[in-house]
Formats: C-alpha cells, sequence, structure tokens
C-alpha cells in the first residue's frame, strides 16, 4: 500500500520542511488490517491555512481479494493555521 500513496504539499508549504511531493509518512492499519490510515511525520504549525492532496494511485485493493480500483483516489486535507490552535487554547 505505501508505494502506491503520495502526499503533495502546496507549493508555497516549503516552510512546513515539505517537498512539493514529499513521502515523509507511515501508514497504520487496525487489528484486523481493514483499514489503513495514513500519518505524516510531524509538521510545524503553518502561519495560515495549508492544503496537501493525498493521492493513491489506481490498481488497489483488498489483500482478501476483490476488484481494483480503476482511477487514481485523491483528496485535499487542510493544515489548520497556528490561530486555530489559539483560539481552542482561549476557549
Amino acid at each position: 500500500m505505501e508505494k502506491v500513496i503520495s502526499l503533495a504539499a502546496a507549493k508555497d508549504a516549503e516552510y512546513l520542511g515539505l517537498k512539493p511531493d514529499s513521502r515523509q509518512f507511515t501508514v497504520v492499519y487496525d487489528k484486523f488490517r481493514m483499514t489503513a490510515s495514513i500519518h505524516s511525520v510531524p509538521l510545524s504549525m503553518p502561519r495560515d491555512d495549508t492544503s496537501m492532496t493525498v493521492r493513491i494511485d489506481k490498481g488497489v485493493r483488498a489483500a482478501r481479494g476483490g476488484n481494483e480500483t480503476k482511477e487514481r483516489l485523491q483528496t485535499e486535507v487542510v493544515i489548520p493555521a497556528r490561530a486555530v490552535y489559539a483560539l481552542a487554547i482561549c476557549k
């Protein structure tokens, strides 16, 4: 699974220590290996909200068989800005 996953930071996210195509992550599976979670390395808190694209290439299928995915899966994840954490602490 790890070979088909990529994390792509926004172009202006170099101050987070991320390259445009960063492979600094681990995949954690549940007890029965039915669910996988992608964990990035610890990131610096950005000044502004920053997005990261998570991609999983096509051709992934369950370890126990089944159909492969026909298209690449992709989603945007927002890395919250420092101000979000400051507001949460003040509440």
